[in-house]
């Protein structure tokens, strides 16, 4: 994800506050709409712009999709009404038209600084818009319309026919009555008042073309065949009121507010900090791919294997476990038993079916000199825990920890997988196994390599025989501790462990 993803991430739970656990995509169709929990976004504005203007229109329209999610507004709403008036694009637009005016009201009384960037967008919307004068009356109605929403008035109006100066008139009053109007079925029946004003007009077969808005919130395939827009050669020096623009739009400029300029300036330091950090995994990658053998497998008991996917397959499908909301407690630890013969405690992995997904799962692997006789079990371990997370289609990554002892000790860390991969046996292969568990800090990792990821929930399991150790039992204790995003469990690897150490995990 790249950083302007990862800050209208961020944004949209701001947004929505928190209420929704949102994901962001970049759209194919350079379109918003919304699919399920994920907003997909356009990053390429019809327009030609500076990036700077483009990065504040990119920010109103992810605030527009999320008061839509905080208003709930749906597909279904918008079907039902083309279903009824049997309009299809026709009533698709006017009631998306509508819906987009009152929406856009309600999230500036709280968003005030975007009050600006939508004055914008209307400005440079106006800029590549034909005059209504040049348009058959049916889609000048409608343009005009949607003109009138952002601006307060029809490009070309004061050139019209009479009797689309007094629809345009109409319309305006019904969209300022629009923005103190609370109930949807209340917006619906002044939808359908503008929609009975424009069927009257002609020509009668005039159907408008899907993209009306590059702000599109949700698409709909009517089934009709729609008229293509009509083209039209105008004088780039068209005059139009910007004053009345701003005015519509109670702003008394286009300038960025302070709150777009600190969004801004996150974007420009996030874009740094991921390309620093891209090299880094890119580096990082190069030199694990050099340690790992593809010919290397490792190998678990089939049995023990069969028994995890079984399990895992019941807790996806069955039907009894849907039913019940309560979901099951599954004791995963009982499979990792089988390989670590430790058992000093039991380590539950609660899941419903429904909630499947969408956790965190970090493996952190002492590398220790200690470890050198039980490291083959314990990768069998970290084996199993890896495809059960998979399974469940949880995000994993893995790393290993040791502390090199000499003149100057220093701790080491092993990328062994990365977020971003799918999971592969190898990449616990030719592990280099020496010197001593720096606990405290392998802990301080587990959490860095968690903040960054976005999950529902996210748990470090740090497979350790807890000794010898370089950290006492208060510094892994604090360390645990100040990691406040995620779950730090510590499972203890063979017969001869440090149980106090564990427990502070």
């Amino acid at each position: 994800m790249n950083a302007l993803l990862k800050v209208l991430e961020s944004l949209a739970r701001t947004f929505t506050e928190h209420s929704f656990d949102v994901k962001i995509r970049e759209s194919n169709k350079n379109v918003f709409h919304i699919h399920g929990d994920t907003i997909y976004v356009a990053t390429n504005s019809e327009f030609v712009l500076k990036e700077e203007d483009k990065l504040r229109l990119i920010v109103d329209a992810l605030n527009h999709e999320c008061e839509h999610v905080n208003l709930g507004f749906s597909k279904d709403k918008l079907k039902d009404f083309i279903e009824q008036t049997k309009l299809g694009n026709l009533a698709r637009w006017v009631l998306t038209i509508v819906e987009d005016h009152y929406t856009d009201f309600s999230r500036l009384k709280r968003w005030r600084g975007l009050k600006k960037t939508r004055a914008l967008f209307a400005r440079m919307m106006m800029e590549n818009e034909i005059p209504v004068n040049f348009l058959c009356d049916r889609e000048a109605a409608l343009k005009g319309l949607y003109m009138i929403s952002y601006c307060g008035f029809a490009k070309g109006e004061e050139f019209a026919k009479e009797n689309l100066k007094s629809f345009f008139d109409k319309s305006k009053d019904l969209l300022l009555r629009t923005r103190d109007i609370h109930e949807f079925e209340d917006r619906r029946k002044i939808a359908e008042e503008i929609l009975r004003e424009i069927r009257r007009m002609k020509p009668y077969d005039f159907i408008p073309y899907d993209d009306l808005d590059w702000k599109i919130d949700f698409q709909i395939n009517c089934g009709a065949t729609q008229t293509s827009q009509t083209n039209v050669e105008i004088d780039a020096n068209y005059d139009f009121d910007l004053e009345k623009i701003m005015k519509w739009n109670e702003v008394d400029d286009l300038t960025p507010s302070t709150f777009e300029l600190n969004i801004i300036e996150s974007i420009q330091q996030l874009e740094v900090e991921f390309e620093r950090q891209n090299e880094q995994i890119r580096g990082s990658i190069a030199k694990r791919d050099m340690r790992i053998d593809p010919t290397k497998r490792v190998e678990v008991e089939e049995r023990v294997v069969n028994e995890l996917t079984q399990l895992l397959e019941r807790i996806k499908t069955e039907d009894r476990f849907v039913e019940d909301e309560w979901g099951e407690i599954v004791n995963i630890r009982n499979y990792l038993r089988f390989v670590c013969g430790e058992r000093w405690r039991n380590l539950y992995y609660t899941t419903k079916p429904a909630d499947t997904g969408n956790r965190a799962i970090l493996i952190a692997l002492d590398l220790s000199g200690s470890m050198k006789n039980k490291i083959e079990e314990t990768i069998k371990a970290c084996h199993i825990l890896a495809t059960a997370s998979e399974y469940l289609n949880d995000k994993l990554a893995a790393f290993g920890f040791q502390e090199k002892i000499g003149l100057v000790n220093y701790v080491k860390f092993t990328p062994i997988k990365f977020w971003h991969e799918k999971y592969k046996p190898e990449f616990f292969t030719n592990l280099d196994v020496f010197g001593n568990t720096p606990l405290k800090e392998a802990v301080i990792e587990a959490g860095e390599w968690l903040k960054p990821i976005i999950a529902k929930q996210k748990i470090a399991f740090i497979f350790t025989d807890a000794e010898p150790t370089s950290s006492t039992v208060e510094q892994v204790y604090k360390a645990v501790c100040r990691v406040k995003h995620a779950e730090i469990v510590g499972v203890g690897i063979g017969t001869k462990i440090n149980p106090s150490m564990l427990q502070s995990c």
